[in-house]
């Protein structure tokens, strides 16, 4: 049986709370391995901060370290050698296929996916060398959900529960990845869920 899929989150990703606690929630189901680092980390909370909605960083430093300790594994270090080999359209997008390709080096995967919604930033010509791939994050959900219904939902159903101030409801969660591009998943979950106690 193949591993679950190794994924590198990339900040566009993590800004969002809910994709974020998602994603982390199936990684920490064992559906994907999600990994992440510092500078990535960095980026999103910056991101978060440069929104003007963000009244304190030590909440986001607190998120920081939440995705942490939910994943051990999850933060990936010691890449920076691996930053100068790499030929990106934007060089400030190098760290995010360097730490990528670096965590294929701790992992029985042969294969890694950078998880992002600018496809653009990283041609497959320059991944593909790398045993690496793009996708977006309705791509990847849809792709896990179809492969693994019932734990896939079971995250989601926790997912939600675990969204209590204020209480979301199935509805509401649907609607709300939607405006995060994830028109597919939606679709999956809505056809899938009717067996499950979903709220």
């Amino acid at each position: 049986m193949n591993p679950p899929p190794l994924v590198f989150l990339d900040a566009c990703v993590l800004f969002s709370p809910l994709l974020r606690d998602l994603l982390v929630r199936l990684g920490k189901a064992g559906l994907c391995r999600p990994r992440w680092s510092r500078e990535v980390q960095e980026e999103w909370i910056l991101a978060r901060l440069n929104t003007g909605k963000e009244p304190d960083r030590r909440e986001l430093d607190a998120a920081r370290e939440a995705m942490n300790d939910s994943v051990p594994e999850g933060l990936v270090s010691g890449y920076a050698s691996r930053v100068e080999g790499i030929t990106l359209p934007d060089r400030q997008d190098r760290h995010v296929v360097a730490a990528a390709w670096h965590s294929l080096f701790s992992s029985p995967a042969t294969h890694g996916i950078i998880l992002t919604y600018n496809l653009r930033d990283f041609p497959k010509k320059r991944l593909a060398p790398l045993g690496l791939t793009a996708q977006t994050p309705d791509r990847f959900l849809t792709e896990l959900l179809e492969s693994h219904p019932e734990p896939f939902l079971e995250v989601v159903r926790q997912h939600i529960a675990g969204l209590s101030h204020p209480p979301v409801s199935l509805e509401q969660w649907l609607t709300d990845i939607k405006k995060l591009k994830l028109h597919h998943t939606a679709r999956r979950v809505t056809g899938l869920s009717s067996p499950f106690p979903l709220p």
